[in-house]
């Protein structure tokens, strides 16, 4: 992370946290909604403003500059919501800001998630973190096998992709089906690997972050298949348009339950 960019993640989650403040203390969805809205400008501006001015050719005029993506600002942004979206409904306190800096600036989980909830890291920031030889293993092991299933396993698998060799020596198999199958593989190994190194890296430090898949491919329906996976996405938004209405200690599970149907 550059100087800049350092800067700019610092301003984000002062901004965040003050923001934090008001949903706390107003408990209204306009203010909640906002709030999400500002946070969400970095993330709009730095993804897609060149592609806009370049669209109306006003790119070079204005900045006479190639913008430059912030490192995990997609990542830093949907946590923000998250912590946001869980004030509104009376999960957390906006806690300490020392904690919330930490909390958004831990950098294993930076580039490929998961996207860790405030509730479940501050309470590990409040306790003793120790550096024991039992984490430092665990996070060893943890980060090879993601490494493996990154680099030997997806980057594998991209390899018979793109040369067709699983296609040439499958004739009876139409190409599309074969290409289809391995790439769902690819994409999976791909994405768990890299959640695999960020979760094993975090152990080095003692901190223990949220697992993102559980054998989606080895389930035995869709509706397991679907909870099995990408957690740190679906977990802060699964619940947002009823949620987002009613505040968290107004549903009970009747509420729930008509939400999630």
């Amino acid at each position: 992370m550059d100087f800049i960019t350092g800067i700019f993640v610092l301003v984000l989650t002062a901004i965040t946290w003050f923001l934090a403040k008001i949903v706390y203390e107003k408990r209204n969805i306009s203010v909640v909604v906002l709030s999400i809205g500002l946070v969400s400008t970095s993330l709009l501006y730095f993804k897609y403003s060149s592609f806009f001015l370049t669209l109306v050719n006003l790119k070079d005029f204005v900045l006479n500059a190639k913008i430059s993506l912030p490192l995990g600002i997609s990542y830093i942004t949907f946590k923000y919501i998250s912590y946001l979206m869980d004030i509104y409904w009376e999960k957390i306190g906006r806690g300490k800001f020392i904690n919330f800096l930490l909390y958004s600036s831990f950098f294993p989980i930076y580039l490929a998630g998961p996207i860790e909830r405030f509730e479940n890291f501050e309470p590990q920031l409040r306790e003793k973190i120790s550096f024991s030889s039992s984490h430092f293993e665990e996070g060893y092991k943890r980060f090879v096998y993601g490494m493996f299933k990154k680099y030997m396993l997806a980057d594998g698998i991209g390899i018979l992709i793109t040369r067709n060799i699983a296609s040439n020596t499958m004739s009876e198999v139409p190409p599309e089906f074969v290409n289809l199958f391995l790439f769902s593989l690819q994409i999976y190994f791909d994405f768990a690997g890299y959640s695999d190194m960020a979760i094993g890296a975090s152990r080095f430090f003692g901190i223990k972050i949220m697992e993102n898949f559980d054998n989606p491919y080895l389930k035995s329906n869709i509706s397991l298949f679907w909870n099995s996976q990408i957690h740190f996405l679906f977990s802060p938004i699964q619940l947002f348009p009823g949620r987002l209405i009613l505040p968290y200690n107004s549903l009970d599970r009747r509420d729930l339950k008509m939400v999630t149907s």
